[in-house]
Parts: C-alpha cells; structure tokens; sequence
C-alpha cells in the first residue's frame, strides 16, 4: 500500500493545495451543492436505523461528517494523503485512517453507506475500487459515486483545459452517466438513479463581479433549468447504487 501511495503523491492526483485555493466561485459552490444532496441522501438512507457505519473513501481532510451530528452515525474516513488526514477535525464517533481505494482496510461486509465524492477519477483502478467498495458493503447498503461529468454541455472547455495543461487535468480517468453505469454494474452493483447538476460554469464573469450568495443562487437556477432541458449533461454526476446478491 505505501508504495502506491508514494506513486499517487507525485502525481497530478496529489492535493495541490495552492491550485485548490484558485477554484472558482462556481465550482465550489456546485462542489458544495452536491454535497448537501449527499448528505441529505446518507440521512435519508440512514433514517430510523442505529449506528449507521458510513465510509467516506477519499475524504481528505474530513467534513462530510459536519452535516450528520444529528443522526446516529458511525463515520469512518479513508485516504491516502496523510498531510490531509492531519488536517481533520476529531469528533464523537469519527475514525480517520491512511488507505487507498484499492485496498480498503476493513472487514467484508461491515459498512452500511460508502461514498466517493469526486474521486473515482483520481483512482488508479476505478474496477478494483468498486470491488473492494461491494466487499465491504453490507447486504441492502448503498453505494454513492460522484464524478465530474464528461458528458457535460461544457466539455469543451475540460478539453481546453487539459491541452493547456500538457494532457492532464488533474483527472486520471472521465467518466459520463453509462460509462460510470457500467462500471458499477460490472463491480455487481444495480445502479438505483442517476443525477447531474453544476450546470452553471462562467468562473470569469460571475467571481470577480458577484458576491459568492448570488453565485449559489444562480448555480441553484441554473440545475433547474437544465435539468429540464438536459438532464445527463451537468458538470458533476452522482450514481446510487445497491449491492447485488453474489453467487
């Protein structure tokens, strides 16, 4: 484990706090919309049950646990970075361990709710990351992937972004709703929705000229919208998907 854990901090997968520090308005505010839905869906899932365990692969510093503090949840955190784990906030019945995707350091069967939100394309084996998340997986858990969309209506400009960038975007791999559909199924998974949002994308025009509530806000008019029109093709996709019965 620790020599794939050396591979990923010399490469683009690493955090790169300063490049992070420049993201703009409208992808944070869509990063942090998406992950208001997955904490109200992880509250949902885990409504009328005790010691929900949920494992947050890839958690970073920590935080998705800030938004259940009142249900009855077991969070467990897992990355690879440890100047990241460092950084996370110790709090009543959270654990933060160093691990990869790829080898989770958990017992078969012993988590009720897994969640990758926006990681599953810095993975160096998105496959065996998925069979390792149905390993632990508890009969009847649920599975929740987010990814940047590549089928988004602004792919264009990703693809900018990435010439610019000498071929990399920071993303080893891109993923669009049947891409992802398949590799959850192939892993065993039946995949339950599938959902897009962060439709909004002009970090030039609404950063430097809007106060970052109106920002949200349009972000929040902008999913409505096209999610109407177009709803496969927002900038971040997020799957749910149920463990299947292996034989």
């Amino acid at each position: 484990m620790s020599e794939k854990r050396d591979e990923w901090a010399s490469t683009p997968l690493a955090w790169d706090t300063e490049r992070l520090s420049r993201t703009p308005q409208t992808v944070s505010c869509n990063w942090s919309r998406m992950t208001d839905r997955m904490r109200a869906l992880v509250r949902e899932l885990g409504r009328g049950r005790a010691d929900v365990c949920l494992l947050d692969l890839g958690c970073g510093k920590g935080g998705f646990d800030d938004g259940l503090k009142d249900s009855r949840t077991l969070y467990i955190g897992i990355d690879p970075a440890i100047e990241m784990l460092r950084q996370a906030t110790p709090s009543v019945g959270a654990t933060h361990l160093c691990g990869i995707g790829e080898t989770i350091p958990l017992k078969d069967a012993s988590v009720d709710i897994l969640i990758l939100k926006s990681v599953l394309m810095h993975c160096y084996d998105p496959p065996e990351v998925l069979r390792e998340a149905r390993r632990v997986l508890r009969v009847g858990g649920r599975c929740i992937v987010s990814v940047s969309n590549g089928g988004a209506w602004f792919g264009w400009m990703r693809s900018l972004a990435r010439r610019r960038r000498q071929g990399s975007d920071g993303h080893l791999h891109v993923f669009d709703p049947e891409s992802l559909r398949l590799l959850l199924e192939t892993a065993a998974f039946h995949v339950e929705s599938v959902k897009t949002l962060g439709f909004l994308i002009a970090p030039g025009l609404l950063d430097r000229r809007f106060p970052r509530s109106w920002v949200n806000a349009a972000c929040g008019a902008a999913d409505v919208i096209g999610g109407a029109i177009c709803p496969s093709m927002g900038g971040t996709l997020m799957i749910v998907a149920e463990p299947t019965e292996l034989r």
